[in-house]
Parts: structure tokens; C-alpha cells; sequence
């Protein structure tokens, strides 16, 4: 009994860690999180609301678990992994945060409609590399390159 209680505690801190981190991602970095601490507490107690809703509706179509983790994985991974990787070149590569949040929603977005049609592949991961960067900042001139030189 005490396993059982240890292994559904597990279950359900991740569930809830996933829930709440979805809710926080789409409410500070997606709406852009209001000046006011109690605002957002709201909108992210109600993202939360509706992620859970739309997590229990497909866990309840669903037959095996192990596709489902499959298709979660395979939009998440093609919208997070460029940003996140080429992120620690922002510097060098003048990656721009809106190209950042184009390159999650467009990446994961082909990769959602690729996985609706059947048609799976890493075409997503390539849509948000490309997305993140061609949406680069212009370069800043040298305080230096306007004055004459000697």
C-alpha cells in the first residue's frame, strides 16, 4: 500500500509540475504576463483549467498512452528544441525573442498538422530552425564606424 501511495504521489506531482508549467508558459509567454500579481494568478488558474479539460477529453480518446506521449513529444520537441539550442548563440547569431516565439508556435504548429495528416516527420524541427533564423536582429553599428579616421 505504501508503494502504491509513493508511485501515485510521483503521478500526480508531475502532472501537476506539467499542467502548471503549460498554464505559466501560455499566460507570461505567450499573452504576456499584466503589471498586476493578481491578474495573473487568474488567467493562469484559468489556462490551467482549460489545459486539464482538454488533457482529460484526449486522455479519454485515447486507447494506448504511448502514442499520445509520441505526439505531445514530437510538437514540443519541434517548437523548443531550436530556440533552446541555438539560444546559446543568441549573441552571435542575433536571434531575436520574437523570432524565438515564432519559431515554438510555427515549429510545433507544422508539426501538429503534420501529425494530424499522418504524415510525421522533422519537418517541424526545420520550420522553426528556418522561422528562428530569418527573424534576426539587424546589427548595431559601432558607436566608432561614423567617425573619421587618422
Amino acid at each position: 500500500a505504501l508503494l502504491a501511495a509513493a508511485l501515485l504521489a510521483a503521478m500526480m506531482s508531475s502532472a501537476a509540475t506539467c499542467l502548471l508549467s503549460s498554464a505559466t508558459i501560455f499566460v507570461v509567454d505567450l499573452l504576456g504576463a499584466p503589471a498586476e500579481a493578481a491578474q495573473t494568478v487568474r488567467r493562469t488558474r484559468l489556462a490551467a483549467a482549460v489545459i486539464a479539460l482538454l488533457a482529460t477529453g484526449l486522455a479519454l480518446r485515447a486507447r494506448e498512452i504511448i502514442p499520445l506521449l509520441l505526439f505531445a513529444y514530437s510538437i514540443y520537441s519541434a517548437g523548443v528544441v531550436a530556440p533552446a539550442m541555438l539560444g546559446f548563440w543568441r549573441r552571435e547569431l542575433r536571434l531575436s525573442a520574437n523570432g524565438a516565439v515564432a519559431a515554438m508556435v510555427l515549429g510545433g504548429g507544422v508539426a501538429l498538422a503534420l501529425q494530424l495528416a499522418e504524415r510525421p516527420g522533422p519537418w517541424g524541427l526545420v520550420v522553426a530552425v528556418v522561422v528562428l533564423l530569418s527573424w534576426r536582429e539587424r546589427p548595431q553599428e559601432s558607436l566608432s564606424a561614423g567617425a573619421a579616421k587618422p
